[in-house]
C-alpha cells in the first residue's frame, strides 16, 4: 500500500507553511466499488459509507493499510454531525421488529460489529435524512435535530446517559420542516389574517378539484368556460399561497434538504434548478441565500461565528465550494480525478472526498483556500480544528 502523499505544489506563498496544514493529502484505497454515499468524521480519521448491499461501512483512514470496520449499521447511514457521538441507521430491521431509525454510539460501533443501538425511533424514520447537533450540546447531553428528506419533517432530541450507561431520550413532536417560506420583504401575518387565508385556501383547493373533474366530464362546448373558471381559481390560490409563504412546500418544489452542522440551516433544491439556503425559524424557513444553480446533495462547513455557511458538492465531476456569505464558487479537486464523489468538510476547514479514476481509488483531503484560483481566505490549521471540535460523550 502506498504511503500518504502530501503535495506541496498547492501551497500559496502568502501563507506561512508553519501555520498551515498541508494543502493536499491523498490516502490511497484498494480499487473497488465504495458504496453510494460517503461521510467524513470531523477529524478526517473515519470515512463512513452507505449503500453497499444495504450495509453501513466505516474505514479507518489513519491505519496502514486502511482498515475496513464491519458495523451493524444499515442503509443510508448518517452521522449526527458535530461530534459524531451518534450514528443514525434508517429503516433498520432487527428480529421481530418493524423498521425504525436506530441511533448507535460511534465508540461502540468501532469496538464491535454487534453493537446494540442506544435508542430507536419508530415514528421518525426515512431512508434519506440528515442530522446535526445544536450549539448547546455538551458531553453530558446531546441536543440534535434529524430532518427527513422525502416527507420534509424534523424532530429534535435531547439524549443523556445514566450511570449504568442507558440512554435517556427526550423527543419533540414531529414537525413540518418548512410550513411557511419567509422572505425578507414579507410582512408578518396576524393570527386572524392567517386563519382567514388558510380558510380561503381550503375553499379554493376544493373548487380547483371540482373544476378539474368537471372539465374531464364536460362536453367540448363547456370546456372553455370551465377552463376560464379554473384559471381564475388558480390565480387567486397562488396569490394566497405566496402570501402565506406556503407555495414551495405545498407543491413539493423543495427537495433533498440537508441540515447544517449546527442545526440552524437547511440547504434544499428548489424547482430542480436552484439550491437555496434557509434559516429554520419558529414559524417557517427564512430564505437567506441561494446559489442560483442546481447542485446535488451538499455538505456544510462547520459554523464560523454569524457568517453564512459554505457548502461543498460535486458539479461536472469536480468538487466545488460555494460561500453563501461572499457569493463565491470555485473548484477544489484536480482535473485528473474527474470522478470525484461525496465531499465533506472537516472541522479544520479542509474538504475530504472520495475518488476513483483510471483504476485508482483514494480519499483526498484538500484545503479549499490553498488551491490555485481560490479566493482569499484563511488556510486550515490545527488550532482551527480545536476551536470547532465538540467533545462527544460516548
Amino acid at each position: 500500500m502506498m504511503l500518504i502523499l502530501v503535495f506541496g505544489f498547492f501551497l500559496r506563498g502568502a501563507q506561512s507553511p508553519g501555520q498551515c496544514l498541508p494543502a493536499e493529502k491523498i490516502v490511497p484505497l484498494e480499487p473497488r466499488e465504495y458504496g453510494s454515499y460517503a461521510r467524513f468524521h470531523p477529524s478526517g480519521r473515519y470515512m463512513m459509507l452507505s449503500g453497499v448491499e444495504a450495509r453501513g461501512e466505516i474505514y479507518d483512514l489513519e491505519s496502514r493499510p486502511v482498515r475496513q470496520i464491519v458495523t451493524p449499521l444499515q442503509n443510508e447511514v448518517y452521522p449526527v454531525e458535530g461530534s459524531w457521538t451518534l450514528l443514525a441507521s434508517p429503516l433498520h430491521l432487527q428480529e421481530d421488529q418493524k423498521h425504525s431509525m436506530k441511533y448507535f454510539s460511534l465508540q461502540k460501533v468501532l469496538q464491535s460489529p454487534n453493537a446494540e443501538p442506544e435508542f430507536s425511533d419508530f415514528e421518525h424514520d426515512e431512508y434519506y435524512h440528515s442530522s446535526a447537533e445544536f450549539a448547546d450540546s455538551t458531553p453530558r447531553q446531546l441536543h440534535f435535530r434529524t430532518v427527513l428528506y422525502e416527507s420534509l419533517k424534523y424532530r429534535d432530541y435531547k439524549v443523556s446517559w445514566s450511570k449504568d450507561g442507558k440512554a435517556q431520550v427526550e423527543k419533540s413532536e414531529v414537525k413540518p420542516l418548512c410550513p411557511r417560506i419567509i422572505e425578507d420583504d414579507d410582512v408578518p401575518l396576524s393570527e386572524s389574517e392567517q386563519t382567514r387565508i388558510d380558510s380561503r385556501i381550503a375553499v379554493l383547493e376544493a373548487e380547483r378539484l371540482k373544476w378539474a373533474k368537471e372539465i374531464l366530464e364536460a362536453g367540448s362546448s363547456n370546456r372553455q368556460a370551465l377552463a376560464i373558471q379554473i384559471g381564475q381559481t388558480e390565480a387567486e390560490l397562488v396569490a394566497l399561497l405566496k402570501r402565506a409563504g406556503r407555495l414551495i412546500s405545498l407543491y413539493g418544489e423543495l427537495s433533498q434538504p440537508i441540515v447544517s452542522k449546527d442545526g440552524k440551516y437547511i440547504a434544499a433544491l428548489v424547482d430542480d434548478s436552484n439550491t437555496v439556503l434557509y434559516k429554520i425559524e419558529k414559524d417557517g424557513c427564512r430564505v437567506v441565500g441561494e446559489t442560483g444553480f442546481y447542485t446535488p446533495k451538499v455538505s456544510f462547513a462547520y459554523p464560523e461565528g454569524e457568517a453564512l455557511p459554505r457548502i461543498a458538492f460535486v458539479l461536472s465531476g469536480r468538487v466545488q465550494v460555494y460561500d453563501f456569505e461572499k457569493k463565491q464558487i470555485w473548484p477544489i479537486s484536480r482535473e485528473k480525478f474527474h470522478i470525484a464523489r461525496y465531499p465533506g468538510f472537516l472541522n479544520d476547514g479542509r474538504v475530504a472526498y472520495l475518488y476513483c479514476d483510471s483504476g485508482e481509488c483514494g480519499v483526498t483531503i484538500t484545503d479549499p483556500y490553498q488551491v490555485p484560483g481560490a479566493p482569499s481566505g484563511p488556510c486550515a490549521t490545527a488550532s482551527a480544528a480545536s476551536t470547532k471540535s465538540k467533545a462527544g460523550k460516548k
